[in-house]
């Protein structure tokens, strides 16, 4: 085929000429007054267009620029390429030393850190929060965050730990202070709250947790020997509210719940009051003793007269008694008399012969005196 522009030969499958560098129609126009000349004029034609070929330089320059046009294209696309790949590899080598940077940022991690754990992302933000740790050391801030993730993913107990010894650190840290006593009344574990209130030495922690301080239980006498009826009360001082559980057989008060409502009526013999108050915290305070020991002395042994001796009938001789006051008297003759003998109101006549007299007195709480006696002969 023929280029359309300058005749030159083409080569089938060539997009340009490469003597005019055109563009090449592969589908000719049709021109139905061409088909009519005759072969001559054709040759003419094709001869005249042989001879411009070769007398235009301007269509030999073209033709030259043509061919040179791919080879330029092909220049331009590598140059785009390797531009690419260099652009590539600059951000890459950008984005690894801003990551090394990052790696090795307090600030980044611990920022970081929060972000994961706004988000929900627990793994993640104790990856980074371990990071800063592991970066600064020293740093509350850091390690504090780590215990509020790990009470999130439910490890009190590491969180805990990380806590303590933070508290062990410094004595006076508010924060740590805040987030333990939280964990421990989460988990309604008295017995790690009081050690905890009650190992607190600096005295302003000590009044911001004042509330959770132990009470002391006292007593309202004090411990000793009693000769009279005595009801020991029970009691606190401050203003926290607190329930108090006793027992007064030694076992301990906390086991059986006792709680104390009234006071105590002490008796005979030794009681031992073993009491603790509970704070509306829960925290129970030390387990206080009172012991007491009761001896309430027998009624006195009642007066008689007249004294033992011989009496006549002539001289109606009479018994009597000396009672002291709240006491009542019984007696009975050749017998010691019980609360069941004859009760005693007025003197009693002797009996004729020889006869002991006996009587006891008895308090108002019952209690017996010693049996007073005297002997009698009473003649006619």
């Amino acid at each position: 085929m023929k280029c359309s522009y300058c005749g030159a030969p083409v080569e089938e499958g060539r997009v340009f000429c490469l003597n005019c560098g055109e563009e090449i129609q592969w589908v000719p126009e049709y021109n139905p007054i061409s088909s009519y000349r005759s072969n001559e004029v054709v040759q003419a034609e094709q001869s005249n267009e042989k001879e411009a070929v070769k007398i235009n330089p301007r269509r030999q320059i073209s033709a030259s620029r043509a061919h040179g046009k791919p080879k330029k294209k092909r220049r331009r696309f590598w140059k785009v390429l390797l531009f690419l790949i260099f652009a590539l590899l600059a951000g890459l080598g950008v984005k690894r030393y801003i990551d090394q940077q990052n790696y090795h940022s307090f600030d980044y991690q611990y920022e970081m850190a929060q972000t994961a754990l706004t988000r929900g992302d627990y793994e993640e933000a104790l990856a980074f929060a371990r990071r800063a740790v592991s970066l600064d050391g020293g740093s509350e801030a850091a390690r504090l965050l780590e215990t509020d993730i790990l009470c999130q993913m439910g490890q009190s107990e590491e969180a805990s730990r990380i806590l303590e010894e933070l508290i062990a650190m410094d004595p006076s840290d508010e924060e740590a202070y805040a987030r333990l006593v939280s964990i421990y009344e989460e988990q309604k574990d008295t017995v790690s709250l009081t050690n905890l209130v009650e190992g607190m030495t600096d005295e302003r922690i000590r009044d911001i947790y004042q509330d959770y301080m132990p009470v002391e239980v006292k007593a309202s006498q004090p411990p000793g020997t009693y000769e009279e009826w005595t009801t020991v009360e029970l009691y606190t001082d401050g203003s926290q509210m607190c329930s108090i559980y006793y027992t007064t057989d030694g076992t301990d008060p906390m086991t059986k719940r006792n709680l104390y409502k009234t006071g105590i009526e002490l008796a005979e013999g030794t009681t031992t009051i073993r009491a603790v108050a509970v704070n509306e915290k829960g925290i129970a305070g030390e387990i206080k003793s009172y012991t007491y020991h009761l001896e309430i002395p027998l009624p006195d042994t009642p007066g008689i007269t007249p004294v033992s001796g011989e009496y006549t009938a002539a001289t109606k001789s009479q018994i009597s008694l000396t009672v002291p006051e709240g006491c009542r008297a019984y007696y009975a003759f050749d017998e010691k008399p019980t609360q069941e003998s004859t009760l005693y109101t007025q003197p009693v006549d002797m009996i004729a012969g020889e006869h002991t007299f006996y009587a006891i007195v008895v308090d108002e709480n019952g209690r017996e005196s010693h049996p007073g006696s005297a002997t009698y002969i009473l003649k006619e």
